[in-house]
């Protein structure tokens, strides 16, 4: 069994790098001659009304639609996958699915700076109260304190 993975890999591998370095399928951009005829061979396909059966959907089109119906579905397919990949329209085609970027927010405009009032000349500092309050007291001292007793004076004796 080992011995047959080991020769599944030693064609496989080789195999696939030469597939890989000839850069798989490519499908050659068309002629503008050839992708005129496209074009026209879309619109007459249009025009028949492959378009709006091919945008009703499979199941509809498999109950629907009879064999000639269903190859020119088909067809339609066939041209407009041309007409994108082969001929460049894809950025025309697909411009109204790409949602556009949103516009970039307006520039922020700070507010000028207010200039700071000038003092008015004529305007004279507020006088000091000449009565100071006193300061509070703080809070430590703030306790409740009986008046003090006042200590009869010792009269002498005699």
């Amino acid at each position: 069994m080992g011995s047959l993975r080991w020769s599944v890999l030693t064609v496989a591998a080789p195999l696939v790098l030469w597939v890989g370095a000839e850069g798989g399928v490519r499908a050659e951009p068309l002629p503008k001659d050839a992708c005129d005829a496209l074009l026209t061979e879309e619109q007459t396909l249009e025009k028949a009304g492959a378009r709006s059966n091919l945008d009703k959907g499979a199941d509809w089109g498999r109950a629907n639609l009879d064999k000639t119906k269903l190859s020119q579905v088909q067809r339609l397919i066939k041209v407009t996958e041309d007409l994108v990949f082969r001929c460049g329209l894809a950025g025309q085609r697909f411009a109204a699915f790409v949602e556009p970027e949103p516009p970039p927010p307006p520039p922020v405009k700070k507010p000028a700076p207010k200039p700071k009032p000038k003092p008015d000349a004529k305007v004279s500092p507020k006088p000091q109260a000449s009565n100071p309050q006193p300061k509070p007291k703080s809070k430590a001292d703030d306790a409740y304190r009986p008046p003090a007793k006042a200590v009869p004076a010792e009269q002498p004796k005699g």
